[in-house]
């Protein structure tokens, strides 16, 4: 199918099942429950619960012949032959075979097993009141809200539990509450505190009921064995038809890391089997699909996976590298850049592709620098053309925030095979792998804008505008309608595209974009839907981590960290990064201009303000702000010899050539491989590359004719990154500043008998450390390979003047 079809297909899905029924809905403090649209005559925002779209087969599988395609999942007895009848107790799903085999015909493709019992259509609600309540009952916006109120079962514990049936209801989104003590003075309605998501009715907050497509079958995971640290597993998906619907057994499928693999299937019990055996290292996922007959049936995969590596991973152990995909490395020279602008515009495509990341992961590129994650642009197509941005100059969308297809990837990135790939490689070397997730807005052009009512859009008008006082609603420019996360139709609509881009991708985390610019209810449905079908099946957490662009630290936190911690719970992200850290790094070690006892105090400061839950990341720049490299240098970045403000366009910075200014950003680099959050390396800052603002901040990646200092700072870089790799202290140990003055820092990691110790001495005179030490310690220094040890119980050493060092133990 072309891929022009394809896009159109998957939109005219989604937009089929948006025009579901809608069952009725109200304001929950009403006795009215009005079966309606929504003001504008829109389907309204609450009919729906969108199911996933069909999970092609893409550009992956062969293309389609008349002959058996290598890689059919065809019907096998026990004994290996392909007789669909046969009276086995259990039959293979074979993945394929080098022999031509017979292709089933249509009507040997549905078969249906009588005995199987249906999947239940009902949701199960279970409530543990803090204190003592006489009832609770159960207010859904389809029941009229209090009227049709359902009375919860008391247990003896003093929990509630009700099975509400389903199988009459229409497929959607609806909203609830829990109500106490219902019908006397102290009746309180409340939301489900067991529940994540939520979404408004009539302007009120309620807990959100997601009723499926019960004709779907259903797949749940029965057994999930993982034997000797992940290199074997026994894997047991039961498979329950849909309601009134017949299994079509043709459909039972199962990959391995995307490849088709055999998979056993038991009548009897109505489950699939796989067994993995004498696996290599990485990440290995196996996805079951089943499907009922008829048209577009399909069950929600089930992906169940595991890690077979050396040390069990945490997010703590991370060290983030963004490889910026465009600007990266080209390694598949296919497309020209826009023709909208000159071929070498900072603003224009530069070539850099997802196989220009594969290959830098197969030269060990990341491995020598210690990176376990890698975090990627967003793979969704963007359009081509310019558009205007910042100061009118004339902007490409290479850096992919201007989604226009959501269902299909970027092209001058690569193919969804290409992005596969690219995991592949990463999960085989052990890093995981993020992709940005632009959720706050689309592009002009994209389908949903022209065939979507105005309610899926907010319309406050351009932000820069209106001074940012709405952050909520308006648009970051006139070409990008800014999503309504109010309306629960947008929630469902993008949390299922992101969904399928995990699944598809594999993928192992998003860092979301924009977070304060979105309505919370898109990160509670988000983080819910994560929870349940992907975490659910895996030793890991999908780490969702969040950019919420603030000003500096302030004393005690300040409102800057209150907006980061505000999107940070069970509810939404896992963590943030710490802008309000960042600004007192740069100022700490780039500009020299606050002291270094300031950054300790929001070092210390912001380790607690998150809780210890959150995972943080820390960096030393991103691609929204100036290079950290130039400030170090002192250059003038507010405008250019000629009057002009636009320095990223009119006057760039040169790459800087004066030691010092690589010393300052090897100091800062020295205090992030010894902070405790996951470090972020912006590409291209392991080697002090220049840029002024956006879009300068994304200059090419220069892969030689490195000078001297660039080249060291990069074995430098790798050095630090390397011993925060090799040293548990340095990613789970605990953070204490031993001493802090104006130009003098003393860090200490400890865990266990492993310990580091970051010194930084910016004054003019020698600094004297001496730890508390109980036991014999040798520490090397990282850079330059001294050691010192203790002695009898004491540890002390000179720091020079104007220095700065790492020093670990081996451990």
């Amino acid at each position: 199918m072309p891929s022009g079809m394809v896009k159109h297909t998957r939109y005219l899905y989604f937009m089929a099942a948006l025009a579901l029924p809608l069952a009725a809905c109200a304001d929950p403090q009403s006795s009215q429950a009005p079966i309606a649209s929504d003001a504008e005559g829109d389907t309204p925002p609450d009919s729906i619960h969108t199911p996933a779209p069909p999970y092609p087969q893409d550009d992956v599988v062969a293309p389609e012949t008349d002959d058996a395609l290598s890689g059919d999942v065809l019907l096998e007895d026990s004994a290996g032959g392909s007789d669909p009848d046969a009276g086995s107790d259990s039959v293979t799903l074979d993945a394929g075979s080098e022999e031509p085999q017979e292709v089933l015909e249509p009507a040997d493709d549905v078969l249906t097993i009588p005995g199987l019992t249906p999947r239940t259509c009902t949701a199960t609600f279970h409530y543990s009141p803090e204190s003592p309540v006489e009832s609770v009952h159960l207010a859904v916006s389809y029941l009229e809200w209090g009227e049709g109120a359902l009375a919860m079962s008391a247990s003896e514990d003093g929990s509630y539990t009700l099975d509400l049936d389903l199988s009459e209801v229409a497929v959607g989104s609806y909203g609830y509450k829990l109500i106490l003590n219902k019908g006397s003075a102290s009746e309180t309605w409340i939301l489900d505190p067991s529940n994540k998501m939520k979404r408004f009715d009539d302007g009120f907050v309620n807990s959100k009921l997601l009723v499926p497509d019960c004709r779907k079958p259903e797949l749940h995971v029965v057994e999930r064995d993982i034997l000797d640290g992940g290199q074997s597993a026994t894997l047991v998906v039961a498979v329950q038809p849909g309601v009134d619907t017949d299994l079509d057994l043709s459909s039972l499928k199962a990959t391995h890391n995307f490849d088709p693999i055999d998979a056993a299937w038991d009548p009897n019990e109505g489950t699939l089997t796989v067994t993995l055996n004498s696996l290599p290292t990485g990440k290995h996922s196996v996805r079951f699909d089943a499907a009922s007959v008829g048209d577009n049936i399909e069950a929600e995969p089930v992906v169940v996976s595991f890690w077979h590596e050396d040390t069990p991973f945490e997010w703590r152990d991370a060290t983030l590298y963004f490889a910026f995909t465009d600007r990266f490395r080209d390694g598949a020279p296919t497309s020209a850049p826009d023709p909208c602008l000159p071929a070498d515009a900072t603003a224009n495509w530069l070539g850099g592709d997802w196989q220009g990341i594969t290959d830098a992961i197969n030269e060990g590129y990341f491995d020598t620098l210690g990176i376990h994650t890698l975090w990627l642009n967003a793979p969704m197509d963007n359009p081509e053309g310019c558009v205007s941005g910042l100061y009118d100059r004339q902007y490409t969308a290479f850096h992919a925030y201007f989604p226009v297809d959501l269902y299909s990837t970027e092209e001058r990135f690569g193919s969804l095979s290409d992005l596969r790939a690219l995991v592949s490689a990463a999960h085989d070397s052990g890093m995981r792998v993020i992709v940005d997730l632009p959720a706050n807005h689309l592009y002009e052009s994209a389908l949903e804008v022209s065939n979507q009512p105005s309610s899926w859009f907010n319309d406050d008008g351009v932000c820069r505008e209106l001074g940012w006082v709405t952050p909520e609603t308006c648009w970051f420019e006139p070409y990008l309608p800014d999503l309504n996360y109010r309306n629960d139709t947008v929630v469902e609509y993008m949390t299922e595209i992101a969904l399928w881009w995990v699944i598809e991708a594999d993928l192992d985390g998003f860092r979301v974009d924009a977070v304060k610019h979105m309505h919370p209810h898109f990160l509670n449905t988000l983080r819910a839907k994560l929870d349940a079908r992907i975490e659910a099946n895996s030793d890991q957490l999908f780490w969702t981590i969040g950019e919420t662009f603030t000003g500096g630290w302030q004393s005690g936190g300040g409102s800057e960290a209150e907006l980061v911690k505000a999107y940070i719970s069970g509810d939404q992200l896992y963590g943030q990064f710490d802008f309000p850290l960042y600004w007192p790094l740069r100022e700490a070690f780039a500009q020299r201009s606050a002291p270094l006892s300031w950054l300790a105090e929001a070092a210390l400061g912001s380790k607690d303000f998150y809780g210890a839950e959150a995972i943080m990341s820390s960096f030393l720049g991103n691609h929204d702000v100036t290079r950290f490299i130039n400030v170090a240098n002192g250059d003038n970045l507010d405008s250019c010899p000629n009057g002009s403000t636009v320095v990223g366009w009119d006057c760039p910075p040169a790459q800087p050539s004066a030691e010092e200014a690589y010393q300052r950003l090897r100091d800062a680099f020295i205090f992030l491989a010894s902070y405790s959050a996951v470090p972020l390396i912006y590409y291209g800052d392991e080697i002090g590359l220049a840029g002024a603002g956006d879009p300068d901040n994304r200059r090419i990646m220069p892969w030689e004719g490195l000078n001297e200092h660039q080249a060291s700072l990069r074995e430098d870089v790798s050095a630090l990154f390397g011993a925060r790799l090799a040293n548990s202290a340095l990613r789970r140990g605990t953070f204490a500043v031993l001493s802090a003055t104006e130009a003098t820092l003393v860090i200490e990691r400890a865990l266990g008998q492993s310990r580091a110790y970051a010194v930084f001495n910016q004054g003019e005179t020698p600094l004297t450390v001496a730890p508390p030490v109980t036991e014999s310690l040798t520490l090397t220094n990282v850079l330059n390979g001294d050691t010192i040890e203790s002695s009898d119980g004491t540890l002390t050493w000179q720091v020079p003047a104007n220095s700065a060092a790492l020093w670990t133990t081996s451990l």
